[in-house]
């Protein structure tokens, strides 16, 4: 079956393989066809087009020998690739919005590899050197900027849904990872502050009877949200789940909510509304749930806004 896309069939083994030869840890990821929806088998939606791991363990099964490069490619020529960024020893700073990108301009963005995202202007994803010290905590803003020592970004060479490329925007001369510079101590400062916030939240158990929020909580503003009539726009105007619920916290944070209520708050709507993001998984939502409290409940690292849009890393 034809996806629609014209590129050579080893273009991206061969970039796959220039970036393990830098020294990153890499993993084939899903693809879109020329219609914008996902090409391979497992056909994901929303802002997982392009961007979900191919590989039966995900993240875990990165790697950085060039047998394995070839074994995935082999198998699926087209796939997007990802950098994991724990392993390789990397802190990816993505703004996601030409306003943030000029803000982080202005705090200091030291010269380094840079990669232009598909997402679009603004969208751009700054590689680091991860001091030894650095807690391994992202930090995701959504519509705003992320900032991971974690987890995976999408790789330069990759095909965005949008049909635009992921492109290197910078002259730096680098030979591998090594040669990389270690990334600005205001961004280390922040991770630190969010681990610090991190450790001292005790999850809260969703298993046992969470208090409902108050019905008088949810009016003007937020019964829109709460009803669905309004969301953060994914791809095709659909919701985006995640920035959704995102906004949702934020304004019952607002109204007076305490970390449990926005928490029942959380598992109730991603069930009532159909999103199913975060409240089948293994825990429940219970990780997601408290993370999403945490950050609507607590200052956040850059004060900011609340207003929200999708996010694309």
């Amino acid at each position: 079956m034809s996806t629609g896309i014209v590129r050579p069939t080893t273009a991206m083994r061969d970039q796959a393989a220039a970036l393990v030869q830098k020294g990153f840890y890499v993993i084939p990821l899903c693809w879109p066809d020329s219609h914008s929806q996902c090409a391979c088998h497992l056909k994901h939606e929303g802002n997982n087009i392009g961007k979900a791991p191919l590989t039966p363990h995900g993240i875990n099964d990165s790697s950085k020998q060039i047998r394995d490069v070839y074994n995935w490619w082999q198998k699926w020529p087209n796939a997007n690739i990802a950098n994991d960024l724990d392993r390789s020893g990397i802190i990816a700073i993505a703004p996601d919005s030409e306003e943030w990108h000029q803000k982080f301009k202005e705090y200091g963005l030291p010269e380094t590899y840079t990669v232009q995202s598909g997402g679009g202007p603004g969208h751009v994803h700054y590689y680091y050197r991860r001091p030894n010290d650095t807690p391994l905590i992202n930090i995701n803003i959504p519509g705003q900027y992320d900032i991971q020592p974690r987890g995976y970004v999408v790789a330069e060479g990759s095909l965005h849904q949008s049909g635009r490329t992921y492109t290197c925007i910078s002259n730096f001369p680098w030979r591998d990872i090594e040669d990389l510079p270690f990334a600005p101590d205001w961004v280390v400062q922040l991770i630190k502050e969010r681990w610090a916030i991190h450790i001292a939240t005790t999850p809260i158990d969703i298993q046992g009877d969470l208090p409902p929020v108050p019905k008088q909580l949810v009016k003007g503003r937020l019964k829109d949200w709460w009803d669905g009539t309004k969301f953060v726009p994914g791809p095709k105007g659909k919701p985006d789940r995640s920035a959704t619920l995102l906004t949702i916290a934020r304004m019952i944070a607002r109204s007076g909510a305490t970390p449990a209520e926005i928490i029942s708050a959380l598992r109730d709507r991603d069930e009532a509304l159909g999103y199913h993001k975060y409240s089948r998984r293994r825990d429940g939502g219970q990780k997601a749930y408290t993370a999403i409290a945490q950050s609507a409940s607590r200052s956040r690292p850059i004060h900011e806004q609340d207003d929200v849009t999708t996010t694309d890393f």
